[in-house]
């Protein structure tokens, strides 16, 4: 049975660059993969401040990266990269 508040406009979460809020983060692997290169390129690029990402410290365990898509879009125009041929993220 479909509900016809679920198309009220008042209710609909806003949209940014064509995706949703709470779309999930991209790993290293995501990003290495949609560029071409390594995911020790991806860390560099982080740790030297070139793309943002936030950064999750687990005590006795190595840290992990997660890099929204505004910002992997915004490094890529920024450095003039080019999607890997057949990258898709």
């Amino acid at each position: 049975m479909s509900r016809p508040d679920r198309r009220d406009p008042q209710r609909q979460q806003p949209l940014v660059d064509g995706e949703r809020l709470s779309d999930p983060t991209l790993s290293t692997r995501d990003c290495a993969d949609y560029l071409g290169v390594s995911t020790d390129f991806v860390v560099g690029e982080i740790q030297d401040g070139r793309l943002v990402a936030k950064v999750l410290e687990r005590p006795g365990l190595r840290k992990i990266y997660r890099v929204s898509r505004t910002e992997l879009d915004a490094y890529v125009v920024r450095y003039g990269w080019k999607p890997a041929k057949g990258a898709a993220v």
